[in-house]
């Protein structure tokens, strides 16, 4: 347990909290063998519970790896990361140390087949106490655990038994929530520590006692700095409590926000640091300004200019640029015309006789200008084989250089020629899941007649000639020769 002088000092640092600390103190020591093997944070967020229990075991000089849960896409990567940090903070020189995990009767050494179950997990971390004879007691802190993004009260049970099961004896695992306990662990007795809200009394002590931000170096007076800072706080707090109540994270990024606006007035010398009021006074309307309190929880990147010209299709697969390709070919060429456009066979066509009143005919008219065609799958599927066989630098982009590098024979190159011309994308790629994500990107339409006899899906493209030429520039593909003459 911590010292009265220690206690003191990390509750003036730690505005607030002081029964939740000394409730901290009861339960995690120095000494593994009276610590509790779990123990619940909980409370609403933003509301400093992951602040005090850092700075509380900070200050307890306690060994402690510290796991964000909603970075954990699954279980399995949850409970691999836990076990990575726990390595890595124990202490243990692992450069003298190569553990050789059991799995499935064969012996691994790398975390990527491991902590498929629980137990797995478990008896991982148990054979790496046991031989390495690690016995200081270690805290395991699982931040926002749940907030994970698969279902974990499986494993919200596996941690509360894990000294059951298992040797482990030096570990104590701290779960910081947001919500109530799952159902699963409900009836188990384990401790918690509620945190409770901050009132606006305390949330004003803590922004002035944080002095986030500072003043430009005009004004040297350190007493009106701090009395600025401390009058702006008390400013924010007042006006934006009702909205966002105890909400730590949203006050700090307020303070942050209308700083340089408070701060300008200052800097360009048309006021002092203790001219608070009359700045306030100036800068008031911006208090009521629903912009800020809309945007105060997006986070803006620097390059955001930058991405800002780029559209949906610039992000797209080139499998999936192929396939916009191919939909916007089956819905502006006739099928009339696909033995003459997409295949090697010579059609001859028919002279047709000259209009002599002068008016333009559809035949006449560029077929990109006309209406959009719906079109059937198969269709669509046919001409994306072809056009990916004939223009994909993946396919056929140094075949001319590989060729030349061999001294091969005539009935080699032939037989590389016939499986050039029997390829397929359809077989190499899952063109469903393509597809389904243009449909919900509304790059391409789909309908469906009402007959229930002869239902059939069609589909329609739903870009522009524009978009479809800049495809095509990207891809180097040729779009203007797959037009009928």
């Amino acid at each position: 347990m911590m010292g009265p002088e220690a206690l003191l000092a990390l509750k003036n640092e730690v505005k607030c909290r002081d029964d939740q600390i000394d409730l901290l103190n009861s339960f995690i020591s120095n000494d593994a063998a009276i610590n509790v093997p779990s123990l619940i944070v909980h409370g609403q967020k933003s509301i400093g519970k992951t602040y005090t229990v850092e700075k509380f075991l900070s200050s307890l000089g306690i060994r402690k790896t510290i796991i964000r849960c909603d970075e954990c896409v699954t279980k399995k990567l949850l409970l691999q990361r836990c076990l990575r940090m726990i390595r890595n903070d124990s202490g243990v020189d692992l450069t003298k140390y190569n553990q050789i995990f059991n799995y499935k009767g064969i012996l691994v050494t790398n975390f990527g087949k491991l902590c498929e179950t629980f137990t797995n997990f478990a008896i991982s971390l148990e054979q790496f106490l046991e031989e390495t004879n690690y016995q200081e007691p270690h805290v395991l802190v699982l931040d926002r655990f749940d907030e994970c993004i698969d279902s974990i009260n499986d494993v919200f049970l596996g941690f509360l038994r894990l000294q059951e099961f298992s040797k482990i004896k030096n570990m104590t695992i701290i779960f910081i929530l947001s919500g109530d306990d799952p159902k699963e662990v409900i009836t188990n007795m384990v401790p918690h520590v509620f945190f409770p809200q901050y009132s606006q009394e305390q949330v004003v002590d803590i922004l002035q006692s944080s002095a986030l931000c500072s003043l430009p170096p005009v004004d040297v007076n350190t007493e009106n700095h701090h009395n600025f800072w401390r009058q702006y706080a008390k400013m924010i707090v007042d006006s934006y409590f009702p909205y966002t109540g105890s909400d730590m994270n949203l006050l700090v990024e307020l303070c942050y926000k209308l700083w340089p606006h408070f701060t300008g007035p200052i800097k360009s010398g048309s006021y002092k640091s203790s001219d608070f009021i009359k700045i306030f006074r100036e800068k008031r309307e911006l208090l009521t300004d629903s912009s800020i309190l809309n945007s105060s929880n997006i986070t803006s990147y620097d390059d955001s200019k930058s991405l800002s010209g780029t559209s949906t299709v610039a992000d797209l697969t080139v499998h999936s640029k192929f396939l916009l390709i191919a939909s916007y070919l089956a819905s502006h060429v006739e099928p009339k015309y696909d033995l003459q456009v997409f295949s090697r066979v010579k059609v001859g066509t028919k002279k047709r006789k000259s209009n002599k009143k002068g008016d333009v005919s559809k035949a006449a008219m560029t077929s990109r200008l006309l209406t959009t065609n719906y079109f059937d799958l198969e269709r669509l599927l046919a001409i994306l084989s072809v056009i990916y066989r004939n223009e994909s630098e993946f396919l056929n982009g140094n075949l001319d250089d590989v060729r030349s590098l061999y001294n091969k024979s005539e009935r080699d190159i032939a037989l590389k020629n016939h499986e050039i011309s029997i390829f397929s994308i359809n077989s190499n790629i899952d063109i469903n899941c393509q597809i389904a994500t243009l449909v919900s990107l509304g790059l391409l339409v789909r309908t469906s007649t009402l007959d229930i006899l002869s239902a059939k899906v069609r589909w329609k493209c739903n870009i522009s000639w524009e978009t479809a030429l800049n495809i095509s520039k990207e891809l180097n593909f040729p779009l203007h020769h797959y037009f009928p003459q």
